[in-house]
């Protein structure tokens, strides 16, 4: 039976890059909540074509202008 899991305390320091994951294989279920943060996303990576219709609306919009 082939392996399933590895521990990180099987893994050394930065010995897995990009190039070392397959395609596709990293989705939002295998990523922590908040691990992903802005500060995390350089400037102008986020542009329309990747915001999927209705995902921003005006109701959203309004709560985060009224907290500032």
């Amino acid at each position: 039976m082939a392996l399933q899991k590895i521990s990180t305390d099987l893994i050394s320091a930065n010995t897995i890059a990009t190039g070392n994951i397959a395609d596709n294989s990293v989705d939002a279920t295998k990523i922590a909540q908040n691990s992903i943060l802005s500060r995390h996303i350089d400037d102008d990576q986020v542009t329309g074509d990747h915001i999927a219709n209705n995902a921003i609306l005006i109701e959203k919009i309004e709560r985060i202008i009224k907290a500032f």
